[in-house]
């Protein structure tokens, strides 16, 4: 249950503004290089490296989310935090 839900947050943090472009294949290029990127010894992306960017990202977003900072997140900060990226993500798509 907690890798699905790093994951969906991986994915979801992965669909950043720059990376909504319509045009075909600039999207995938964009992600591919920064899966690529995750590569620190050049053998190909190890599961710890995509966990490393993952749990990186997720204590962000955590953070994020923490609105008061107690270390808890609450419904109310959850629905906060969402309502904000949703709000930002149909702003950029319009």
């Amino acid at each position: 249950m907690l890798l699905r839900s790093l994951i969906a947050i991986a994915v979801l943090l992965v669909m950043t503004p720059e990376n909504t472009a319509t045009a075909a294949g600039v999207t995938t290029n964009k992600l591919a290089n920064r899966f690529i990127a995750l590569d620190r010894n050049g053998d190909g992306v190890s599961f710890a490296e995509f966990m490393t960017m993952i749990e990186s990202r997720a204590r962000r977003e955590y953070k994020e989310m923490d609105g008061n900072g107690d270390g808890r997140v609450s419904r109310y900060e959850y629905k906060r935090f969402w309502s904000a990226r949703k709000a930002q993500y149909y702003r950029i798509k319009r």
